[in-house]
């Protein structure tokens, strides 16, 4: 990981990442809240379980462009985040 800012990574590989390099920037794509349909992302998580796990940066669009209210889904996704730092 030498000479790496940072990585774009699953939810599911940040234990290892965390492991290696503690404080690497971490974007992670794939974030659904529960329930959400998982589209073309083979491996999703929730935001909580992403920030829980270590991921520095969230990224969110269906769940939010296809949502019937994009307001409302993006502030339930942030307060979900909020809760879970």
């Amino acid at each position: 990981m030498a000479g790496r800012s940072g990585f774009v990574c699953a939810a599911t590989d940040l234990p290892v990442i965390r492991a290696a390099a503690p404080d690497i920037l971490t974007v992670v794509p794939g974030i659904r809240p529960a329930g959400s349909p998982a589209h073309d992302q083979q491996r999703i998580a929730t935001p909580a379980d992403a920030i829980r796990s270590g991921a520095s940066i969230l990224v969110i669009g269906r769940a939010v462009t296809a949502a019937a209210n994009p307001v409302t889904a993006a502030q339930a996704i942030a307060a979900e985040v909020a809760q879970a730092l």
